[in-house]
């Protein structure tokens, strides 16, 4: 799972900056197999009734954290 953020503006090139925060997780399927969580649902093992909201809201503060000091002082991206 990930979480990607986009900013726009004309100091970046391409007028944006793309980047992504994510964690890889190994969830318990059915019977008690772990298995890789795939959105394409590729993995036998997948369970979708996985509680990932937990990790949902921690991958967005972290994104958010990184996108204000970005704002404020251009940490991620250094001036060229």
């Amino acid at each position: 799972m990930n979480y990607p953020i986009a900013l726009s503006n004309q100091k970046y090139g391409r007028n944006t900056l793309f980047f992504s925060f994510g964690f890889v997780l190994e969830l318990q399927g059915p019977g008690g197999a772990a298995g890789c969580a795939s959105s394409s649902g590729d993995s036998g093992a997948w369970d979708d009734t996985a509680d990932v909201e937990p990790y949902e809201s921690v991958l967005q503060k972290i994104s958010q954290c990184f996108v204000g000091a970005e704002v404020r002082r251009r940490k991620l991206i250094p001036l060229l």
